[in-house]
């Protein structure tokens, strides 16, 4: 539970580094993909297996029900966050109000725990890009089709 601990005061310090400084919902949704692949998978230093998260739960989830249980409710948190984001976005207009704000954000939630098996497995920068470039062109295209 220590190091679940430790790890997500990381997770925390990468992934959400820059939100308050960032404006509009979907701007600050686009940040966490950011900082995802840039801040936090690539810490070697830290995070020198990828993300913790997902090699703990594989790993634990029948050894560890209550370990795995509190990964899974992390996952829970980040899933409510990105869609609470994207609630806003549609309630300021910078989404159109057809846009299905839970569709959306378990798609890059799916998307970006299917970027960190891959990375854990293969540590290239270039193999990262290629998991989580295409979750922010999909964040992009959901807001540009609102305003073509």
């Amino acid at each position: 539970m220590t190091v679940l601990s430790e790890a997500r005061k990381i997770w925390r310090s990468r992934v959400l580094d820059g939100l308050d400084q960032t404006g509009s919902p979907l701007m600050k949704m686009r940040k966490i993909l950011e900082n995802f692949r840039d801040l936090y998978l690539k810490d070697s230093e830290n995070i020198p297996g990828g993300c913790v998260f997902v090699t703990l739960l594989v790993e634990l989830d029948d050894q560890r029900p209550d370990f795995a249980k509190e990964i899974s409710e992390g996952f829970s948190r980040v899933l409510l966050l990105m869609n609470r984001l994207l609630e806003e976005a549609k309630s300021s207009g910078e989404l159109g109000p057809e846009v299905d704000a839970e569709a959306v954000s378990r798609v890059l939630f799916v998307g970006l725990l299917g970027a960190s098996v891959l990375y854990g497995v293969d540590k290239s920068s270039e193999a990262l890009a290629k998991s989580v470039d295409p979750l922010i062109d999909y964040l992009d295209n959901v807001f540009n089709a609102k305003h073509a």
